[in-house]
């Protein structure tokens, strides 16, 4: 990390300021999408008529940038609770057959 001390103050250089930007925007949109699909607050969950607005490869792609949050989260999980909600799951994916 690119960082120099001056006068008490930390500069960051532009490039590693430009890098946190980008993860910011990147742990934004996961948040994002993590709070969306679990129907957590009712601010963040999407109605119809927005959703209208996305093509189908759109949305395709969200629901992919979903699934891959919902792989971390279950990754991070103890054994036990992870095998459960695999489980269930996969339960889900059979209902929707």
């Amino acid at each position: 990390m690119d960082l120099e001390l001056t006068g008490g103050k930390v500069e960051i250089y532009e490039m590693e300021l430009l890098r946190y930007k980008i993860i910011e925007k990147e742990y934004i949109r996961i948040s994002n999408d993590l709070i969306e699909y679990m129907g957590f607050d009712d601010d963040y969950l999407r109605s119809d008529k927005w959703l209208m607005k996305y093509n189908k490869n759109d949305l395709v792609t969200k629901i992919h940038q979903q699934r891959d949050v919902i792989r971390k989260v279950i990754s991070d999980l103890e054994p036990s609770k992870k095998e459960k909600y695999i489980a269930h799951l996969e339960q889900i994916e059979k209902e929707e057959i």
